[in-house]
């Protein structure tokens, strides 16, 4: 019997989004209060008695909370995990990431070569042509909206007024994630092409008003960094993982050589980051059973680790 907690912890608790496997419709929540220790998984099923969905990829959350399931073709909207979703979002091709400007909101899309405007009340209001694949956002000012096109490796500037492209600047092979440091820059991270035409990733830091490219590091061939996360607030650490999890201060530049937390065997596949600066990292072993999460202090040293869903890939905190 799953026991469904009545309120969430402020600062204690976290969810975390398990992908699941692509066709399998085996996606779900797992909500953990991690001073105490308790933990409820298939949380979403349990509350609206109906699967979440198929593959997880991402989230957003402002005073609600969005759920992009990619391969069901629609976004889930709630106002905290505990609470009955609304009526899914639906009209996409395959929705990868929303994001939220002064304009509304947006969502990228795998194979509709379109970023998807949607109005207040959550409503297909304009399909703008991207050819490609659009991936992570990032808002700029207050009518600007950077979106990474990892089919044709290049960073794209939206106006959200005109819903129109004004620039682009080319950048690494497979630009995924994106975020803003505390000096207003861009930190765009690009996984590179696997198998068989296989290239190195790289990070690229970039001024946003003329994405001017200020910095960038290539990793070699075989390496494929993922999960760009920085720290919130102070926005002053980059953290990725590649062979564990890595992080940098955002105004040195310095690419560490080496993870500060190896994978040590194990499968580090989502990558989340407290307030504290606390870090969250998950195994998703085989693909098939059910993933591990750690979490970690500061410095490195492992705090706790919990069995949650099927490939945990995300992490909500509260």
């Amino acid at each position: 019997m799953i026991v469904i907690p009545d309120f969430l912890s402020p600062e204690e608790s976290v969810l975390v989004l398990n992908e699941g496997n692509f066709q399998w419709g085996n996606s779900s929540t797992t909500l953990i209060n991690f001073k105490t220790g308790e933990l409820t998984n298939n949380l979403f099923e349990s509350l609206n008695s109906r699967p979440l969905g198929d593959v997880l990829n991402s989230f957003y959350k402002d005073e609600e909370l969005f759920l992009v399931l990619n391969n069901s073709q629609k976004i889930e909207r709630m106002k905290d995990p505990l609470t009955i979703a609304h009526s899914p979002i639906e009209g996409f091709q395959s929705p990868r990431y929303i994001a939220k400007s002064n304009q509304g909101y947006y969502v990228t899309d795998l194979y509709s070569n379109k970023l998807y405007h949607l109005n207040t009340s959550f409503q297909i209001q304009n399909e703008i042509p991207l050819v490609g694949w659009g991936e992570q956002m990032q808002v700029w000012g207050s009518n600007q909206l950077l979106v990474c096109n990892l089919t044709s490796n290049f960073l794209m500037k939206l106006n959200t007024e005109s819903d129109q492209w004004i620039d682009s600047v080319q950048v690494g092979d497979s630009p995924r994630n994106i975020v803003l440091d505390s000096q207003n820059r861009i930190w765009v991270l690009c996984e590179g092409k696997v198998y068989p035409n296989e290239s190195a990733g790289s990070i690229w830091c970039i001024n946003p008003d003329n994405l001017e490219v200020l910095f960038s590091h290539t990793f070699t061939t075989t390496s494929h960094p993922t999960r760009l996360q920085i720290k919130p607030l102070s926005n002053d650490t980059i953290y990725y993982l590649l062979n564990g999890v890595n992080r940098f201060s955002a105004g040195s530049f310095d690419i560490p050589s080496s993870p500060y937390i190896p994978e040590n065997g194990r499968l580090f596949y989502g990558l989340g980051v407290e307030l504290s600066g606390n870090i969250w990292v998950s195994d998703a072993k085989d693909y098939v059973q059910q993933g591990d999460v750690y979490r970690f202090n500061a410095v490195g040293n492992q705090l706790s680790k919990y069995q949650v869903g099927i490939i945990p890939s995300g992490f909500v905190f509260y």
